[in-house]
């Protein structure tokens, strides 16, 4: 299931980006499916490592934690620069006068903040879950 997330995530920005220049699109590409592959392949280690589904060893849901945390911000912040550029090229396409384009500058800051923020909480809860 949380493989098929990480898929799911990668379709998307295949669909999203597939119109801008094909080298962005490889990159963007190799980067997330690279990712994708190193912290799940890492999750599973640590889980039956540490044992984390049957007698858990003392550590192991820190180190779990730990490792989630840093492919959060690893995803988080690669995500909110491409769609904050992708963001901008629209409201500079979008929008003719300088004021309203500030604004919705301003608007689209604020509101990949709050996605920030929101998906890093997604993510833990998604793939750490709730504290044991």
């Amino acid at each position: 299931m949380k493989a098929a997330m990480l898929a799911v995530l990668l379709l998307l920005l295949f669909f999203i980006f597939r119109k801008d220049h094909k080298k962005l699109l490889i990159v963007i590409m190799t980067y997330f499916s690279v990712l994708s592959i190193v912290f799940l392949i890492g999750l599973y280690k640590i889980s039956s490592d540490y044992q984390l589904f049957d007698s858990p060893v003392d550590g192991g849901f820190a180190v779990k934690f730990n490792w989630v945390a840093t492919f959060a911000y690893l995803y988080i912040i690669p995500l909110i620069i491409l769609f904050s550029n992708k963001g901008f090229k629209w409201v500079n396409n979008r929008f003719q006068h300088t004021a309203l384009r500030i604004a919705m500058k301003m608007l689209l800051i604020a509101a990949f903040i709050a996605g920030g923020y929101i998906g890093m909480f997604g993510f833990v809860l998604t793939y750490y879950g709730f504290a044991p």
